[in-house]
């Protein structure tokens, strides 16, 4: 985490943040930490003039597109925690 980061952080109110790559590492290599996850249809925005590159999530299915991918909504935090830990030590 850098000092931008954490300035960031206390500029928003914020005293955690998500760590997106390792979260996803984590569903690949332990799949049993995650606790909920819902298929929805997602989209990367490749032409958009303000969000050029974002994942946009359908969550209410107003597309009618089917849905293409999982998305993790709970995870077991020890076991990510423990596969972090495992990681570095």
């Amino acid at each position: 985490i850098t000092d931008r980061t954490v300035k960031r952080m206390a500029e928003f109110g914020r005293t955690t943040f998500l760590l997106p790559d390792p979260l996803a590492m984590a569903a690949v290599l332990d799949p049993d930490c995650v606790r909920h996850a819902e298929k929805r249809f997602v989209e990367v925005e490749v032409v958009g003039q303000h969000t050029r590159g974002q994942t946009t999530v359908d969550w209410y299915g107003f597309s009618g597109r089917t849905p293409n991918a999982n998305i993790v909504i709970e995870y077991d935090m020890d076991r990510v925690f423990a596969l972090l830990k495992a990681a570095v030590s």
